[in-house]
């Protein structure tokens, strides 16, 4: 399972020619960071959650 995910212009999941959004809405949640736009797994113990939420807008 990914960790992160990256979305195109188009603000959609790729993964590599598939579009994934269907599937990735309910498996990733959305995190600003320092102004950046990142997407990470919902239940990956590998993000530092108490981290993001001191220092991130949810």
């Amino acid at each position: 399972m990914l960790t992160f995910v990256n979305i195109n212009e188009s603000e959609t999941f790729v993964w590599g020619q598939q579009n994934i959004s269907a599937w990735a809405k309910n498996q990733y949640v959305e995190v600003k960071y320092k102004g950046i736009r990142l997407f990470f797994h919902k239940d990956s113990q590998a993000v530092r959650w108490d981290e993001l939420k001191r220092s991130s807008e949810f």
